[in-house]
């Protein structure tokens, strides 16, 4: 389930995501390998010889393509923490104003107690 969401939400903006999905349709038949374009092409010859092997159970480990592979999966934990961040920041922030708006009109809060209301609230 995760992949096919990730596949819908990254198609076309993910390259490497929406090379492997274009050559799983080439291999099935799914696109039209008469209209396969040079990048494709360039892909498709590497893909293919690594998923061969791995379906006659061939592969040998490569330590430096596993590292560059933890790397890559860090960075991208990494980059989703904080756009995570950001969006709870500006949650927080409108809440912060909508609060204030609404309630400072009577003063029947301080800034302390929307603080006490905010850290309740969880993600």
């Amino acid at each position: 389930y995760k992949f096919i969401n990730s596949v819908l939400y990254n198609y076309n903006e993910d390259s490497g995501l929406t090379g492997y999905i274009d050559y799983n349709l080439y291999l099935n038949s799914l696109k039209d390998i008469k209209n396969i374009d040079e990048n494709e092409k360039i892909l498709i010859s590497n893909i293919y010889p690594i998923m061969a092997n791995h379906v006659k159970n061939n592969l040998k480990f490569n330590e430096k393509g596993y590292s560059l592979f933890v790397k890559r999966v860090k960075e991208i934990q990494k980059i989703r923490e904080e756009e995570a961040l950001k969006i709870e920041e500006e949650f927080l922030k409108k809440i912060r104003e909508k609060l204030n708006l609404k309630l400072g009109i009577a003063k029947v809060i301080d800034d302390e107690k929307i603080d006490e209301i905010l850290s309740k609230i969880k993600f």
